[in-house]
């Protein structure tokens, strides 16, 4: 409820106040009330408040007039905007009391000032709050005075009379107000007053910036204006001030220096006179730092600067915070510095840089940036194992997490493009392959993490001169040798050819020019006749020099001079060959002969020879070992001459195609190449068809080819090929392979699209793409350009046949050709060897390792620039034994033993003795030791004058003495059939020993010791010749129990055992 009364005065008793400028006093009077004893106690208070505030200002004159009070129910902002809009002659001066009556939620009543003081207002019955005004206005003397009450619309029972009481002193305080200004007024209106002014309250700081402070206070009833002065608290700071309206109760001083502490005083100002001051001290905020940037940036160091500041602070404080918030480094640092150079960083780290004003305890907001240490690169690059077209490179890899190492070389001189290897990034070595002998090579090696590159590392290296290939006489005499040889590939200048007698009794040498053909010829003079001299020759480079390429020649003697025109057997063939025999057929020789001379030798280099006669020109050999390669050479002879000969390499039994080789694959055509059969072949059939197609496409070759090419393919199309070797009348079993021709794929790409990934592409393949922009019927240019898939891995490294010095990798090859794998083998953590190893091998061989040492063995696979991913395999080698075990110094009651130590480090020995219990138990012994160092197999070969069968076995190993000897043995191969499997598992039987399950001595009754059960299907220890049932040497599968075979032989090797000479190969599907 707001009461308005207006009361005549004369004009020259406000003269004072309307000369200041007052404007409004205000009371806030908060009080509980809601009953109806309550609220008639309220309504007394307020209406004797009204009273007294006209009995304070109203003094009247004779025809003086009240105008009549009149109660008014509105709208607040209506009443407010009525009185504000008035139009008057001169400014009123208004007293506003606003009297905000605050009820509890919890009332259930409201009070309406218009109801009779008994009667209650539901709350459903009054929904909004209502607000009484009353007024007096007087059109002459212009002075208002309005009243406000403020009830809302809920209300409950009045608290305890304690907040009545609350409310008359409050009223009290406002009697007193108006007092003063009573007296104020009384005194002279137009002259000086000695009143004292009330000063502001409260004061209060809402808002500071670097620039600005923000402040509030509670201000008096009765002031002109405020006055602000605000001074810094430093020595010789300047005072600046500013005034606000009297009605004003808060302002905001603008134009300050930031980081400044001010001191401010705010004064009240009435009739000219200025109240005691309000004070605050307040510090303005120091201004956020500008203008961060990094001056240099390296892997472990970010230099930053920044502006300065204009004003006094303290300092600065620089953070380096990583990505991860893991550490982090802080520094302090003069006010006067604007750069910092921060070390010790990690590399390769993204940090947030910050940095903050300081000024006594205040900090400024910060100003932050982030930033990434550079990548370091791999360090210490060495080149070792340098060869003519090899070299081995190794680095530290760098401290930071990489995506990948990047390894470029080149030739210096730049004549052909640079290679670039993309590394996984644990790989700290790789070897370089197919380099130019004899040429300067660069290479570097960087880290590259998100398309950054880190700096690089580079080195230079200079391969090896390639030695002279293919040497050979091409004639000769009783004192000159006549020598040519193919050119190295490097630029050599010349060529040293060193020789002498294979006694070494003086050597010599000459420098021969290179010849700028193919090859290059020397003559050798001044030689001793029938001597035969070592020959090395070495190319030249400057101060560099080649291995040398060698070989021994024989001078002609005097009496070989006679039969200088010997002739040498030609057209040397190999027309049949067993597992035992080999047939060759040559061409007669033109001279007179005494005879011919055939030399074979295995591939183990024992050498036999016999004699043809003249008049024949074909020969069988006989007795041979089943399986194996022989270089046969065939010479003719007269007396101490011999002529040159001819010479062919030839398989007992038919050496087959055995593997399909296929390359310059394409989307239409593929060569396969094969090897050549021994012996040669009458013709191939070549069959070829897609997969799950019957449309066979044949192709028939001469016997002396040993690839076809096959074109008219269809892309992307797997074909099966066939090929059929045929040898008169026998047809041989097919070889088999698959090959999947390239893919010419296309797809449509949308318009938007600016890059598109392709996906199943086959492995280590080159690819060609195309591509043009397509509009309606209309094709653009196409652009093209070539990409190489990455290799896929080897597979499945393992370590079999472990023994202390050796080992045996195995592994399975990748989908993709290999050139060569690269093999690592490392000790103590140690790098120890590189290995290359050639790229059809699916296995290798370690020697000379050392005895209970652990080994780390890592591989990858190489074909030309391309290298795939790495796999590993470990192994500990066992623990070698003593040596040259010997006892000496023998008596019939004591022996001396001695031996060699082992290789490994030891503790002690440990030395068992026992009576012997004859030969077999000794042997067994030995065997035992052998199979228990890793997996073997075993082979029986049996023969009965011509025919000969044998049994093959892909595991053996038999038990040692406490497990009786037991015999363990793998899958049957072979065309003997399979008895020996009859007797798995069993325990070894003497006469003494009986071990076997029947009701028999099986070993005293069939004459033998072996592994009898009840009692044999084997019994290849039994006695020799004896045809009675069971007693010989017997194989029930071939012979029976009745025939004892004549010859019999059990050998064991490792499993998978390769010759050199001739390894097995398999079709590889690509």
């Amino acid at each position: 409820m707001i009461i308005v009364r207006k009361v005549p005065v004369e004009r020259r008793e406000l003269c004072d106040l309307l000369s200041f400028g007052l404007q409004t006093v205000h009371l806030n009077l908060e009080l509980m009330a809601c009953n109806d004893s309550s609220m008639a106690v309220l309504m007394s208070l307020l209406l004797s408040t009204a009273v007294a505030i006209v009995g304070v200002l109203a003094v009247h004159k004779e025809g003086g007039q009240i105008v009549k009070t009149i109660r008014v129910k509105r709208d607040t902002t209506e009443a407010e905007g009525r009185f504000v809009n008035q139009s008057l002659k001169e400014q009123p001066v208004v007293f506003n009391h606003v009297y905000n009556i605050n009820v509890p939620l919890e009332s259930l009543c409201a009070v309406n000032l218009e109801s009779s003081p008994s009667r209650v207002v539901k709350v459903e019955e009054q929904e909004e709050a209502l607000q009484y005004t009353e007024q007096t206005a007087d059109q002459e003397s212009q002075v208002t005075f309005t009243h406000r009450i403020n009830i809302p619309k809920k209300a409950c029972a009045c608290p305890s009379s304690s907040t009545m009481q609350d409310l008359a002193i409050r009223i009290e305080v406002l009697e007193r107000e108006v007092s003063l200004l009573r007296q104020h007024c009384n005194s002279n209106c137009c002259g000086e007053s000695a009143a004292t002014v009330t000063p502001p309250i409260k004061i209060r700081v809402v808002g500071v910036t670097e620039r600005t402070i923000d402040l509030q206070w509670e201000g008096p009833l009765v002031v002109t204006e405020y006055l602000i002065t605000y001074v810094p608290t430093s020595p010789g700071g300047v005072q600046l001030e500013l005034s606000v309206p009297g009605n004003w109760t808060s302002s905001t001083i603008s134009e300050l220096e930031p980081g400044i502490e001010y001191n401010i005083n705010v004064y009240a100002i009435l009739n000219k006179s200025l109240s005691v001051p309000v004070n605050a001290q307040v510090s303005t905020y120091l201004s956020t730092p500008e203008g961060l940037l990094f001056k240099s940036i390296t892997e472990t160091s970010v230099e930053v600067q920044w502006e300065p500041f204009s004003y006094s602070f303290d300092g600065w404080e620089i953070s380096f915070i990583p990505k991860d918030n893991e550490g982090g480094m802080i520094a302090q640092l003069p006010g006067s510095i604007t750069s910092f150079n921060q070390t010790d960083l990690k590399p390769g780290e993204e940090y947030t840089v910050s940095v903050v004003a300081l000024k006594d305890q205040a900090r400024s907001p910060p100003v932050s940036a982030t930033v990434s240490t550079l990548i370091d690169g791999p360090s210490q690059l060495t080149i070792r194992d340098v060869s003519d077209t090899v070299a081995f490179v190794e680095w530290t890899p760098p401290k930071a997490k990489v995506d990948q190492i990047v390894l470029r070389y080149g030739l210096v001189d730049g004549e052909v493009p640079g290679t670039t290897f993309k590394l996984q990034p644990t790989l700290s070595q790789y070897s370089l392959q197919v380099l130019r002998p004899g040429s300067r090579y660069e290479v570097s090696v960087t880290g590259v993490r998100n398309l950054n590159e880190s700096d690089s590392v580079s080195a230079e290296f200079t391969t090896e001169i390639d030695a002279p290939k293919n040497l050979q006489v091409v004639s000769k005499s009783s004192g000159t040798l006549e020598l040519e040889w193919d050119n190295s590939k490097a630029e050599v200048e010349s060529y040293k050819v060193v020789y002498s007698t294979l006694s070494g009794d003086q050597y010599h040498d000459v420098i021969v020019p290179r010849n700028d053909g193919l090859t290059t010829r020397a003559t050798l003079t001044d030689l001793v006749p029938g001597t035969e001299y070592g020959i090395g020759i070495s190319a030249t480079l400057g101060s560099n020099q080649s291995a040398p390429a060698t070989m021994n020649a024989r001078t002609a003697s005097v009496i070989q001079l006679v039969y200088a025109g010997l002739d040498c057997p030609t057209d040397l063939t190999v027309t049949a060959s067993t597992d035992n025999t080999i047939s060759l057929l040559w061409g007669k020789v033109q001279g007179p002969i005494n005879h011919y001379r055939v030399t074979y030798t295995t591939s183990t280099g024992v050498a036999s020879e016999v004699t043809v006669p003249k008049d024949v020109s074909m020969v069988t050999l006989t007795d041979l070992e089943p399986g194996t390669e022989y270089t046969i050479s065939v010479t003719s002879q007269r007396g101490r001459q011999q002529s040159a000969a001819a010479t062919i390499d030839a398989f007992t039994g038919f050496r087959p195609v055995t593997q399909l080789y296929f390359s310059d694959i394409t989307s239409y055509t593929v060569t396969v190449a094969w090897s050549a059969p021994a012996p040669p072949a009458d013709m191939f059939i070549l069959n070829y068809n897609p997969q799950d197609q019957d449309n066979t496409l044949q192709v028939t070759l001469d016997g002396s080819k040993t690839q076809a090419t096959l074109a008219g393919l269809q892309p992307s199309t797997e074909y099966i090929v066939t090929l059929v070797t045929i040898q008169g009348t026998v047809k041989f079993e097919p070889v088999v392979g698959s090959i999947t021709t390239g893919r010419v794929d296309s797809v449509v790409i949308d318009n938007h699209v600016t890059d598109y990934t392709l996906s199943n592409l086959k492995p280590a393949t080159e690819y060609e793409i195309n591509l043009n922009a397509v509009k309606g019927g209309l094709e653009s240019e196409l652009i093209n350009s070539t990409v190489h898939t990455a290799m896929d891995s080897p597979l499945g490294l393992v370590a079999m046949n472990v023994t202390a010095t050796e080992a045996v990798l195995q592994w399975q090859q990748p989908l993709s050709s290999v050139d060569n794998y690269i093999l690592i083998l490392t000790h103590y953590q140690a790098a120890a060897d590189t290995i290359l190893v050639d790229g059809t091998s699916q296995e290798y061989k370690l020697t000379n390792l050392i005895p209970s040492t652990s080994y780390s063995a890592a591989m990858y696979a190489t074909k030309g620039p391309l290298t795939s991913g790495t796999i590993n395999a470990n192994f500990i080698t066992p623990m070698d034994a003593p040596q040259n075990l010997t006892a000496s110094e023998t008596t019939h009651r004591s022996a001396l033993i001695s031996w060699q130590p082992p290789i490994a480090d030891i503790d002690n020995y440990l030395l068992t003795y026992k009576s012997g219990d004859g030969s077999k138990k000794a042997r067994l012994d030995n065997i035992h030791r052998v199979s228990s160092q890793g997996r073997y197999e075993l082979r029986i070969d049996m023969r009965d004058g011509q025919e000969s069968v044998y049994a093959s076995y892909d595991k053996f190993f038999i038990g040692d003495a406490r497990n009786l000897y037991k015999l363990r043995i793998g899958e049957y191969n072979g065309t003997a059939g399979d008895s020996l499997n009859y007797h798995q598992g069993r325990p070894f039987s003497t006469k003494d020993r009986d071990n076997d399950i029947a009701v028999t001595n099986c070993a005293l009754s069939y004459k033998g010791a072996w592994w009898y059960k009840n009692c044999h299907r084997a019994n290849l220890n039994g006695k020799y010749g004896e045809s009675r049932h069971s007693q010989g040497i017997n194989w029930y599968h071939w012979k029976g129990h009745e025939f004892s075979i004549p010859f019999i032989e059990m050998k064991m090797r490792p499993y998978n055992y390769r010759n050199i000479n001739g390894k097995r190969r398999r079709s590889t599907k690509l």
